[in-house]
Order: C-alpha cells, then sequence, then structure tokens
C-alpha cells in the first residue's frame, strides 16, 4: 500500500520522512490531479521571448500515457545518467523510471502558502538546483551554447529557441489558514511546473552584465560565473572528460 497518492513504486523505504515528504507531496499531489482529469500549470518561454502560462496533464509532462503513470518509479536522490561524466555532479530531486528506463530529471519544490496576507512566502531555490540547470544546459542544450565567451546576452538568445525546452521544476503549493499549520480544506494544494528556459529566463531579468557578482569576493560579472559552470560543462560534455566544476570545500564558483 502506497504511503502517498499514486506512489506505488520508488527507491526509498518511506516518503514520508521529513526531508522525503517534502519531495514526494508534490507528486502525489499531480498523480492526484492527473486522476481527477485537472490540468497542471505549465510556465514556459513563448515564440515572443516571454513567458505563458499553458495548461496541460501530468502525464503529457512526462511523455506517457495514464496507464503508464501509475507503473513509473519515483527515484529521488539520484544521479541520472546523462551526467555520468561529471566528478561531483548533483543529485536531482525526481528521476522517473519506466521500464528502467529514465524519462525525464527534474527538481521537486514545496511552499506553504497562508492565507494572511500581511505573511510573505518565500521559496528557497538550492544551490545544487542551479548546478543542476547548468548540468541541464550543457548535456541537453549543448548546440544553443556554441561559442565563447557565454555572455548574458548568449544565454538570452538561446532561451528564444522555445521549442527546446524541457519541463524542469515541479513546484508543490501548500495552502494554509491564515499563519498556523491548519490546511485550507477548500483550496489545499496545486502544483505547477516550470520549465528549464523559463527558470533561467527569470534567472537573467536580474542579471546585468556589467554588474560584478561580489558574493564570494570574485568580483566577477554574471556572464564569467554562467561561463564557467556551463560552457565549462558543455566542453567536458563533448570530450567526455570528467570536470570538477564545484569545490567541496567552500562551494565557490570555478575560476
Amino acid at each position: 500500500m502506497s504511503e502517498l497518492f499514486g506512489i506505488n513504486h520508488t527507491n526509498m523505504k518511506s516518503v514520508m520522512s521529513k526531508n522525503m515528504f517534502t519531495t514526494f507531496f508534490p507528486i502525489a499531489t499531480a498523480l492526484y490531479m492527473s486522476s481527477k482529469n485537472i490540468p497542471l500549470k505549465y510556465i514556459r518561454v513563448d515564440d515572443h521571448n516571454s513567458l505563458e502560462i499553458v495548461e496541460i496533464q501530468f502525464e503529457d509532462i512526462l511523455g506517457v500515457n495514464k496507464t503508464d503513470l501509475n507503473r513509473i518509479k519515483w527515484k529521488s536522490g539520484t544521479c541520472p545518467s546523462m551526467f555520468n561524466h561529471s566528478a561531483n555532479p548533483p543529485h536531482v530531486d525526481m528521476v522517473p523510471e519506466l521500464d528502467d528506463a529514465e524519462i525525464l530529471e527534474f527538481e521537486v519544490k514545496l511552499t506553504v502558502v497562508p492565507t494572511f496576507a500581511g505573511k510573505g512566502t518565500e521559496v528557497i531555490v538550492r544551490q545544487n538546483t542551479q548546478f543542476t540547470l547548468a548540468e541541464r544546459m550543457a548535456y541537453r542544450h549543448r548546440d544553443l551554447i556554441d561559442s565563447r565567451p557565454l555572455t548574458t546576452n548568449k544565454l538570452r538568445e538561446a532561451v528564444c529557441n522555445a521549442d527546446y525546452q524541457i519541463p524542469f521544476v515541479l513546484h508543490g503549493l501548500w495552502k494554509t489558514i491564515g499563519t498556523g499549520i491548519k490546511l485550507d480544506v477548500n483550496n489545499t494544494a496545486d502544483v505547477y511546473v516550470i520549465s528549464d528556459f523559463a527558470y533561467l529566463w527569470m534567472i537573467l531579468q536580474h542579471v546585468s552584465e556589467n554588474t560584478p557578482n561580489t558574493r564570494h569576493g570574485q568580483g566577477r560579472t554574471p556572464g564569467q560565473d554562467l561561463d564557467s559552470i556551463v560552457f565549462g560543462k558543455r566542453n567536458h560534455a563533448i570530450q567526455g572528460k570528467r570536470p570538477k566544476y564545484r569545490t567541496p570545500k567552500n562551494h565557490t564558483l570555478p575560476d
């Protein structure tokens, strides 16, 4: 018997522990919505290089039918085989498998949304999510990143290729009454999906090529940081080498 709706097969002993629940609850919510034919909201880049929100069924996000959706093995905290050339790859939140074949790696988030208007909602993005995005750009979209230096403007040009984008983040919402823990029974949960290009598009809206990133005291521009991560990963992906794109000691970006 599954602990959460639709999670029939997984690599975890339990999906109800603190860290696992926040990953599997949005998946279970998406599966429940699919069973009721309730579409998800999908945020993606449109043909005019703006964001659009469309409705889509969860099974269509994964490219399977409803029957196969129930047979998927939901693997959490694993490294997709497509990243196997990385010396220090991020563990992606979710890698669904069907008949031992990986379908699509993606990140999973869960945010509590209070009904009390005076309290804000914070969405935390882990550092590993940034590196997973860099891996995604390097391995899945290497043909769009074919010249160096990789400037912010060139990344903006890359995300204009809307036909290439792929779902990247599945984000669950959990609505509570006021600032307490009681759930809003009329609008308890929802799920939306963000494509990889839409995610990068949102990052680039806050990036100026001439603004140094001094967070780590490097005095580097965002374009240089992106160049170090994404373009470096692309070259190693093509050459089959094993890059080390971050240092576990201090978690700073490479020079």
